[in-house]
């Protein structure tokens, strides 16, 4: 009887595990629909959840992604002047060589350059 019964469920999804949610269900067109109905704000929030039978907090999400997505479209662009315009990469070769610099080339005192790099005590390892 119990040979019978096994592998003969009609529905396995029901059998096992819970239910799939709707929000689980939806596409990423479907959920970017809901997120721009939700920007536009011409229903309720809680009237977009209950017609897609969502929750409001996934509806937030969405609106939350949607803003993210939308925002960098419509920032300013960067100035000239908070350009980049080089990468410098910091190492302690290169430290020790500024330190050298700063004291021979520019006769700035130890004191200094401590205070410029931000030393309390200067540690050489």
């Amino acid at each position: 009887m119990v040979q019978l019964s096994i592998g003969t469920s009609s529905d396995a999804s029901s059998s096992f595990g819970p239910p799939a949610c709707c929000a689980s269900q939806l596409g990423p067109s479907q959920r970017r629909d809901l997120s721009l109905q939700a920007l536009r704000r011409t229903e309720p929030v809680a009237r977009l959840a209950a017609h897609h039978e969502v929750s409001r907090k996934f509806v937030y999400q969405q609106m939350e992604k949607a803003t993210a997505a939308i925002d960098p479209a419509f920032a300013p662009a960067p100035s000239e002047s908070a350009k980049i315009l080089f990468w410098l990469p910091v190492t302690k070769d290169w430290l020790e060589q500024l330190v050298l610099s700063l004291a021979l080339y520019c006769h700035s005192p130890l004191r200094g350059t401590m205070e410029l790099l931000g030393y309390t005590r200067f540690h050489r390892n």
